[in-house]
């Protein structure tokens, strides 16, 4: 039997993209490539990690979303740790500025911008979020700042350049459930 015919359809080109910071996950409402990359993946998640696990690697399935993980120092996960809680910190900025901020979830760039402009607190919470000392942005030089990172990491998708509306992907449960997680009584 040839070796090659049982490694999984697509392996290298998803591997590659969520290690190579194409984007940190594979969502099911994504670009038509990733969703069909997240199709595929789902099909053949066990054969994935049977191949990607003596690598170190491993995918995990969430609601609507995959993500990779691999083996990590103390001190990468501390940072994975900040950074974790910054994208929640904006997270609970985008859900509040704009309701029903979850998977499926339509926005226009200009209407976050409105909201920011129009209510001082929310501005306020973006400036902490998004500068660093000694530095001054415009509200909208650092709106933009806030949908790049998810944009890059992958929990918003451009649907339209032309109005700049943007989607809100599955993966953005990921955040979800990490603040489900967090949500315990003392």
């Amino acid at each position: 039997m040839n070796e090659t015919a049982s490694i999984p359809p697509k392996l290298k080109e998803i591997f590659h993209a969520l290690v190579r910071g194409e984007r940190l996950f594979l969502s099911d409402n994504g670009s038509q490539t990733e969703t069909d990359q997240f199709w595929t993946l789902s099909r053949n998640l066990d054969n994935f990690n049977d191949y990607l696990n003596p690598l170190g690697f491993e995918v995990h399935a969430g609601d609507g979303y995959f993500y990779m993980s691999g083996e990590e120092t103390t001190s990468a996960t501390q940072d994975k740790m900040d950074r974790n809680l910054n994208l929640i910190q904006v997270y609970g900025l985008l859900s509040d500025a704009l309701d029903g901020f979850e998977a499926g979830k339509v926005f226009k760039a200009s209407d976050l911008e409105s909201r920011f402009t129009q209510n001082g607190d929310l501005a306020e919470r973006l400036t902490r979020l998004t500068q660093k000392p000694s530095t001054s942005y415009s509200i909208s030089d650092q709106m933009e700042s806030i949908i790049r990172k998810f944009e890059k990491i992958g929990f918003i998708l451009n649907s339209s350049t032309y109005d700049r509306s943007f989607v809100v992907l599955s993966s953005i449960n990921y955040l979800r459930s990490i603040i489900l997680m967090l949500n315990f009584k003392d």
